[in-house]
């Protein structure tokens, strides 16, 4: 009779049934943890050991972390332990030390007595083997492979020579029967987590920048691959012309969490494939392919393309076309809100993914001089349209214009703007207003243009006939004063803004820092005139608040003797 295998709660979780007797009494074991390497045997490296087998000794126990070689030159260092156990799933060996040595990886625990399970000291031996899937060598003539999956089900083939070639006991349990580990021909069996699947991703890159490993891909093409087949994670780009292409190994278990490293901030959608008519269980997962989501046209061969997208709610789609240059679709696949966020089996399908495709902007920077050739500085006003996906923005490095406002161009997207304005209004206060479509919430695809304004009060030209105050107080309530000239005094036209920042008002957002400052007039009293009155030490000074333009510095002082004074 084939023994009872168990139902996997979790990795480290072992499983307490009603038909497990509690035998309450313990007794002394002396354990033997082999590692292929003496350094993990020495050290004890949690999830390094292939095989644990326990034994009630015949005497005393003595532990022993020397970790010899034995045999002499089978790269096999046991590392002997005396735990107790009482022969139940609540045991110190089976609750605590197995699932200490094993950490985070899946394990097969086969408990053997030599009458019906009756008592603790009629174990004859536990061994617990590593779940893995691959081939694991235990003396110079034996080895094994070992099973375990999410329902409860395992395997462990035993062999008679040390590549897994020779099959010898072959030891397997259903799915039913491994939801108890009740006592079945004097055995019970244990067990924690599932044999995972092993990936060989391709992954694809634009550019050679950071020779295929790491950065940002274009696209990841996975397939299931043979546990036994030796995957090499690449350092260096295969192709002389985009896509670039670099390899990288993984397991199921690390996939989804290994594309989130790899994409970063970068938005990103993974279609997993699974066996037809298996309801998308893990182990039937045929192949993924992870696409970048930015909305571009991505090239994945000389006649293969494709554009992806992400929305907040989870929806996503990707347009895949015969030809390079995303000219003639293909094929269509889209999925719904409610199976992107929840991951839902559809047609053998899962989606998953993170990041929303960002609308990407092309903004126009006034600035009042020259002097940073219009790429940096603190704009004046910043004008900004929503662009096609494939409009080609550069970023100006020098100024277009003969007089104020002097203009550049910087390139952007609707995820990092506010950011970047922050960054180049730096500690002066701003007032941004962004504008969306007519009754679409200020959904963030809806988005049609977006006003930076310099909130520090004074007049701003932003063209011949046309020019503003903008204002922002402590309560984040801000006011924007436009005019018909250039010199803000005609026409004027006020727009109130309410303290609510980010608020959907009007079909509008607003968003700012900042405060915009009292300016001061300084008489400026000085003993001497040795300055004209501009610097040096002051024996008095007297300020008034004024209007934001009425304040005029002197350059000369005033009086025939002191005190002189001179105006700040």
């Amino acid at each position: 009779m084939k023994p009872f295998w168990l139902r996997s709660l979790g990795v480290a979780a072992f499983f307490l049934a009603a038909t497990d007797t509690t035998q309450g009494t313990t007794v002394n074991l002396e354990a033997t943890v082999l590692y292929t390497t003496l350094s993990d045997c020495t050290s004890k490296t949690t999830g390094k050991q292939v095989l644990v087998t326990a034994v009630i000794p015949s005497g005393s126990c003595a532990t022993s972390n020397t970790c010899p070689e034995t045999p002499s030159g089978s790269s096999l260092f046991p590392d002997i332990t005396c735990p107790t156990t009482d022969g139940t799933a609540s045991g110190t060996f089976i609750q605590t030390d197995l699932p200490t040595l094993f950490g985070s990886n899946p394990y097969v625990v086969v408990e053997k007595y030599s009458s019906a399970c009756a008592a603790p000291a009629d174990i004859t031996s536990i061994t617990a083997y590593l779940a893995d899937g691959k081939c694991h060598k235990t003396d110079t003539a034996a080895s094994y492979r070992a099973t375990r999956k999410a329902d409860g089900s395992a395997t462990v083939q035993l062999y008679s020579d040390a590549a897994c070639t020779s099959a010898g006991t072959l030891l397997t349990v259903s799915a039913a029967d491994g939801s108890s580990h009740a006592c079945v021909s004097d055995t019970k069996v244990y067990g924690a987590g599932t044999t995972p699947l092993y990936l060989t991703s391709t992954m694809n890159y634009d550019t050679t920048a950071n020779t295929c490993s790491s950065g940002v891909p274009s696209l990841v093409s996975t397939a299931v691959a043979n546990v036994d087949t030796t995957c090499t994670t690449t350092s260096a780009c295969t192709g002389s012309a985009a896509p670039y292409t670099g390899t990288k190994c993984s397991s199921a278990s690390s996939f989804l969490t290994d594309m989130a490293t790899a994409f970063g901030s970068s938005p990103y959608v993974i279609v997993q494939k699974y066996n037809s008519g298996q309801a998308c269980v893990a182990t039937e997962l045929s192949g993924v392919t992870a696409y970048l989501a930015d909305g571009k046209c991505h090239k994945t061969d000389t006649a293969k393309s494709y554009r992806a997208t992400q929305k907040a709610d989870g929806s996503a789609s990707v347009l895949s076309y015969t030809d390079a240059v995303c000219g003639t679709l293909g094929t269509q696949f889209t999925v719904s809100a409610a199976d992107g966020s929840s991951h839902a089996c559809v047609s053998d399908t899962k989606v998953y993914g993170a990041g929303t495709t960002p609308l990407y902007l092309t903004s126009t920077m006034n600035y009042d001089t020259t002097a940073n050739t219009c790429s940096s500085g603190v704009p004046s006003l910043v004008s900004t349209a929503v662009a096609n996906v494939d409009t080609t923005c550069l970023t100006t490095s020098v100024c277009t214009g003969s007089a104020a406002p002097y203009t550049g161009t910087k390139c952007s997207s609707a995820s990092s703007y506010l950011a970047d304005m922050g960054t180049a209004f730096g500690v002066n206060p701003y007032v941004i207003v962004q504008t969306f479509t007519t009754g679409k919430s200020c959904a963030d695809e809806e988005l049609s243009g977006i006003t930076a304004y310099l909130a520090d009060g004074k007049c701003h030209k932003t063209s011949s006939s046309a020019s503003y105050r903008a204002i922002r107080n402590a309560d984040n309530s801000a006011s924007i004063k436009k005019y018909t000239d250039g010199i803000c005094s005609s026409g004027e036209t006020t727009t109130s803004l309410g303290t609510s920042q980010g608020a959907c008002t009007a079909d509008t957002k607003v968003y700012g820092a900042g405060t915009t400052p009292l300016y001061l007039t300084s008489t400026v009293n000085y003993d001497t005139a040795a300055n004209t009155c501009k610097s040096g030490l002051p024996s008095y000074v007297a300020s008034t608040v004024v209007g934001v333009d009425a304040c005029a510095a002197t350059v000369a002082c005033t009086g025939q003797a002191a005190p002189y004074t001179g105006t700040s």
